[in-house]
């Protein structure tokens, strides 16, 4: 009877410890995606111009999350309406762009996996409500191993901020906190 209690004891706590594990590991994500997202918004309060004198602030611009939509911001400023769309590559893994709609992200071990919600983006119709520029963003956060293109099956180049891929522009949140000037008011 004993020794049936004890099997039982740690069966039990066996399940515990897997049911403990699992909501730490859900919160920790969350965590880490809304530590993403507040990330992403400072960067858009860094472009409020401060006027000193006066002591006030200009916020030259709007910004919209969008929940279940293509993209994650909607960045609206005096000449251009900016799209933006957030991958999250939190263990920083190369991501290589095969053609408009494969994007593949490489884990360190080389095994990986093909980004499923990007075609939505990439194919996405853009045209401005008020008459203004209408420009594409990917936000890969906070930062990736590498980023490449295909340019045709044997050959890759490098990803820069200023490399156009298939209308967009892709950009490291690092990058983008040291060079702001990227995103042009």
């Amino acid at each position: 009877m004993t020794v049936l209690f004890y099997i039982l004891a740690a069966v039990v706590l066996v399940i515990i410890n897997f049911i403990v594990a699992f909501f730490t590991r859900i919160a920790y994500k969350t965590n880490r995606t809304n530590k993403m997202y507040l990330n992403i918004n400072k960067i858009f309060d860094n472009l409020i111009t401060v006027d000193e004198v006066n002591n006030s602030y200009e916020r030259n611009f709007k910004i919209k999350k969008q929940s279940k939509d293509k993209y994650d911001y909607l960045f609206i400023t005096k000449n251009y309406e900016y799209y933006i769309k957030v991958i999250p590559n939190f263990n920083l893994n190369e991501i290589t762009v095969n053609s408009s709609v494969k994007w593949y992200v490489r884990k360190k071990n080389k095994s990986g996996y093909y980004l499923t919600d990007i075609e939505g983006f990439i194919r996405m119709d853009m045209e401005s409500q008020n008459k203004k520029k209408v420009r594409k963003i990917i936000i890969v956060y906070p930062d990736s191993h590498s980023l490449l293109r295909y340019i045709n099956d044997c050959e890759l180049e490098f990803i820069t901020p200023k490399t156009d891929v298939y209308g967009c522009q892709i950009i490291t949140y690092k990058e983008l906190v040291e060079h702001l000037d990227l995103i042009e008011l």
